[in-house]
């Protein structure tokens, strides 16, 4: 969690737009990248000489204030290139995040409804053979003393919509450069409403990492209070005294006494505490100058009780306990009728105080509740309803009629609340349509990466997906290109401060985390190419073939993203590159899907094969899955079920969804399996074992437990190359009715098969 301080934030706050300028000569005593997160240090060398125009007096104070501000900033690696003034994420002109302020008011909600019935763990790792670290690290010396040359700007990957089509269910994805989303996507969705005005969300994933970023941009903390009288009916007791304790702590005094006298017994250590608590509390009423006469009254009530119970402490023998000399009973202190109390409230903030935090109100975690129409397949959402789930959240204010919500890793213990929610954002523009673009430039005031991705960075995550998907973390080269990968940034962080630091001269705190932003997106921009090339040429090494070049060139090779309803999914080359051999692997298996509670015409309403925290926001509701509430604690909400079997006897039953061919599944690299039921998990607290995970797509081939499961990340689009081969109804009514919603809608073939073929009933 963030710290909430001004200093901690600054690296984050919105800058200018970086010019591209020459990369300098290289330092005299620069024989290679520095140690991965040695920046600060880095930074702070007598050696790099006095900047142009930097006088000698200013030139340490700007050294150690920027190597702070850069030391405590995220991972160059985590930020791509900005976007051009007046350029909005997706690459059209009107986007980008703009200030908050207190225009725009978090929106009142209705009360949550109670609902119906991760980091990724990496599967098995391979060591390669150690590569020198000469192979890893690039040779800069060269291309340090030559200027490089400004290329033309690329075109986002996908551009973000400025409106997003309304009432689709699965919304459309915008592809984010970076990580600090998980799968470097986000979700609008626009949903319908009553009114006819949509309200626009866009949804996404925080990555754990991420979130001291996120944090950091707010003003979470306790609010500074200060009391107010006011006037207020009152039956029973004044808030001040429960508050305070006092009538309990009076009376606890009063019985430890008592029994003491009963018994004829010297008064105690024990006894003694419990009237100087007593007698502390009271004091500390009577004390408050903002009391009000009608808690003067109460407190001197209390007062007298303690009087009487000090008086028979010193003198326990005046009067025998069953003649009467025992401490009178203290009861509360009752009033009934108006009476003048004081309550604390947040202090108003003083004039000139801003900390330009996001103000936040900490609240019981709730999740968007929409409705979805079956015959449609719509989308609606009244912008307030929300049900129930086990954890914290964070409302926040944005301003200008923006607002987010944000339920935190920190904060939601994994084995008391619902795992798969940890990270869950959404982001809300005011009702109306034409907020894409904003919903996505906002991510800017959660300090979180909000520039599209363009193909550089997208074949650098789809080189990070493979790593994951392959278990190749823990190859000695891949661990050593991502060092070196890293290290390389810090190097060009340090080079561009050198040639840039005279620009420092002046800057206050704000403006100096801004320019230590910049220069971080310049030197990921200017080193992107070099950390593909590393990385690519440590992953083809450890996955068998000569050189990146190599690995580029294959057939299987393709960092393009795919589409997938409303998120993105990254292949993996093992697979694509490999058809034959996966083929043979795979030969007389399927994937299935079991309908269970629902209908083969909701799911083709819907149009995806949907988690089921994916179902939530969509409208699907609950109820439908096998184990949704298990499935939230261990983390296997966020994902879509799917088992393996055999294909002759794959359709046997009614009510399921088949993939005779699995490659069109298994080439994503998102999935996880086990031999056997663990209701997905991921969640080492979450009740089942994580243990026997992985993601080879060969031994998931191999499973021979009937009770296997596959989980793909948010789940599977179905009228895209995901498409089912074939589609079993239970009964021949259904079959009618999922033709006749195809026929609606115009579709006539699933992934190149007639619609006719897929949709079977009792073997037709």
């Amino acid at each position: 969690m963030g710290t909430n301080s001004k200093t901690s934030h600054q690296p984050y706050a919105v800058a200018p737009t970086a010019t591209e300028v020459a990369e300098p000569p290289a330092p005299a005593d620069a024989a290679g990248p520095p140690p991965a997160g040695a920046t600060a240090e880095f930074l702070d060398l007598s050696a790099l000489g006095s900047p142009p125009a930097l006088p000698s007096d200013l030139k340490q104070e700007v050294l150690q204030n920027l190597a702070s501000v850069l030391g405590q900033a995220v991972p160059p690696a985590e930020m791509g290139p900005a976007p051009a003034q007046g350029e909005a994420a997706g690459g059209e002109v009107g986007g980008g995040a703009v200030g908050g302020g207190a225009a725009g008011a978090v929106g009142e909600e209705e009360e949550p409804e109670e609902d119906a019935p991760a980091a990724e763990q990496d599967g098995p790792q391979s060591d390669g053979p150690a590569e020198p670290e000469a192979e890893l690290a690039l040779e800069l010396d060269g291309a340090k003393a030559d200027e490089e040359e400004d290329e033309p700007e690329e075109a986002p990957l996908w551009t973000v919509p400025t409106t997003p089509p309304v009432g689709v269910a699965a919304g459309v994805p915008a592809l984010i450069s970076g990580h600090d989303l998980v799968d470097s996507t986000a979700t609008l969705i626009s949903y319908n409403t009553d009114s006819g005005e949509p309200r626009e969300v866009l949804l996404a994933h925080l990555s754990e990492d991420a979130e001291g970023k996120l944090m950091d941009a707010l003003d979470a903390g306790e609010p500074k209070l200060v009391p107010i009288q006011v006037e207020k009916e009152v039956t029973g007791r004044l808030g001040m005294d429960e508050q305070h304790k006092l009538a309990e702590l009076v009376g606890l005094a009063a019985k430890g006494v008592n029994g003491k006298l009963k018994h004829g017994e010297e008064m105690t250590t024990k006894t003694l505490s419990q009237y100087q608590a007593a007698q502390k509390a009271v004091a500390a009423v009577l004390d408050n100058p903002a009391l009000s006469d009608d808690e003067k009254t109460m407190a001197q009530y209390y007062a007298g009780h303690l009087a009487t119970i000090g008086e028979r402490m010193e003198n326990p023998k005046a009067l025998p306990y069953l003649e009467g000399g025992k401490v009178p009973m203290v009861t509360p202190y009752l009033h009934t009728g108006m009476a003048t109390v004081t309550e604390y409230v947040p202090a108003p903030p003083e004039e000139g105080e801003d900390d330009g935090l996001l103000k936040a109100t900490k609240r019981n975690a709730s999740r968007i509740k929409a409705t979805m129409d079956k015959s449609t397949g719509m989308v609606s959402w009244n912008g307030k309803t929300r049900s129930k789930a086990s954890g914290i959240e964070y409302a926040i204010d944005l301003g200008d009629g923006y607002r987010a919500v944000y339920r935190p890793y920190a904060g939601n213990d994994p084995a008391t609340t619902e795992y798969s929610m940890r990270g869950q954002l959404e982001i809300h523009a005011p009702v109306g349509a034409g907020h894409g673009q904003d919903l996505v430039g906002r991510l800017e005031q959660l300090h979180l990466n909000n520039r599209a991705m363009k193909a550089p960075e997208g074949e650098l995550t789809y080189l990070h997906a493979n790593i994951t998907a392959q278990g190749l973390a823990k190859n000695t080269g891949v661990k050593q290109a991502l060092e070196t990968a890293h290290a390389l940034e810090d190097l060009q962080v340090q080079e561009l401060f050198h040639e840039r630091a005279h620009e420092a001269i002046g800057l206050d705190a704000t403006e100096l985390g801004a320019f230590a932003k910049r220069i971080q997106l310049e030197a990921a921009h200017k080193v992107l190419p070099k950390k593909v090339t590393v990385l690519r040429d440590a992953v083809a090494k450890a996955t068998g073939f000569a050189d990146g070049a190599a690995l580029a060139a294959s057939s299987g090779y393709d960092p393009t993203p795919s589409r997938s309803a409303g998120w993105s999914s990254w292949n993996r080359f093992d697979v694509t590159g490999a058809p034959e051999q996966f083929d043979a692997a795979w030969k007389g298996k399927s994937l299935i899907h079991n309908i269970g509670k629902g209908s083969l015409v909701d799911v083709f309403a819907s149009g995806v094969l949907a988690s089921t925290e994916r179902r939530a926001v969509m409208g699907i509701g609950g109820g439908l899955g096998m184990s949704e509430s298990a499935d939230k604690k261990t983390g296997g909400a966020n994902y879509a079920f799917v088992r393996v079997a055999n294909t002759s006897s794959a359709g046997n039953a009614g009510g399921r969804l088949i993939w005779d061919n699995p490659r069109t599944l298994m080439q994503r690299a998102d999935y996880y399996a086990y031999d056997g039921d663990h209701f997905g998990a991921l969640n080492p607290h979450g009740g089942h074992s994580t243990y026997g995970q992985t993601r080879d797509p060969y031994k998931i081939a191999n499973f021979t437990s009937g009770s296997n499961e596959v989980m793909l990340r948010n789940g599977a689009d179905l009228y895209s190359e995901q498409a089912p081969t074939r589609a079993i109804a239970s009964s021949a009514a259904e079959r009618n009715a999922v033709l006749a919603l195809f026929a609606s809608r115009g579709i006539t073939h699933l992934n190149g098969k007639p619609v006719e073929d897929v949709v079977i009933y009792n073997g037709k």
